[in-house]
C-alpha cells in the first residue's frame, strides 16, 4: 500500500506539479505526505563565499531557513488541504540526500515531476543512485505534467 508518500521539490513549478497527483494519491489510500528540499552541503559554498563577505555559516543559515520557509509556504496549498504532512531540509546531492531520505523515512512512493527528457536517465546513471534505488523498498513515480498543474494559488 502506498501510504508514505515523498515528493521532492526544488522550488520550481514544475516540481510543485507532482503535489497534485502525491495529494490525490494520498487521499486514496489514507496516506501522508513527506515534502523534502535539498540544500548545498557547507563545501559546495566555499566558491560562492570566495570573493564575498558574506560569511560561510550565514549563508548556511540562510539557506536553511529559506528551505524551511519554502516547504512552509507549499504546506498551505489547497490540494494539500486536510492531509497529513510532514517537512524535511536535507543536506547534501539532491538526488542522494533524498534517496537516503527515502530509506531513513521507509516510503513507500516518491512522486516527482522530471524537468527534462535527461532527468530519468540523470538518476538511473549513477551507479550510486541506481544501487540506492535498488535497495530501497519504494517505488518512484516520475510524471511529465504540463505546468498548468501549479498550485502557487493559496487558500
Amino acid at each position: 500500500m502506498m501510504r508514505r508518500i515523498l515528493v521532492p521539490l526544488d522550488g520550481s513549478t514544475r516540481a510543485e506539479g507532482a503535489l497534485l497527483p502525491a495529494a490525490q494519491l494520498a487521499r486514496k489510500t489514507g496516506g501522508s505526505l513527506f515534502l523534502v528540499r535539498a540544500t548545498l552541503l557547507p563545501t559546495e559554498y566555499a566558491w560562492i563565499s570566495a570573493d564575498t563577505t558574506m560569511i560561510l555559516a550565514d549563508a548556511l543559515e540562510a539557506d536553511q531557513k529559506s528551505a524551511h520557509d519554502y516547504l512552509n509556504q507549499v504546506t498551505t496549498f489547497p490540494c494539500l488541504e486536510g492531509l497529513e504532512v510532514a517537512t524535511s531540509v536535507v543536506q547534501g546531492d539532491p538526488a542522494t540526500a533524498i534517496l537516503e531520505y527515502v530509506q531513513q523515512e521507509e516510503a513507500d512512493l516518491i512522486v516527482m515531476c522530471r524537468h527534462g527528457k535527461g532527468d530519468a536517465k540523470r538518476w538511473e546513471a549513477s551507479p550510486k543512485r541506481s544501487c540506492a534505488i535498488a535497495r530501497s523498498r519504494s517505488w518512484c513515480s516520475m510524471k511529465r505534467i504540463p505546468l498548468t498543474c501549479s498550485l502557487r494559488t493559496r487558500r
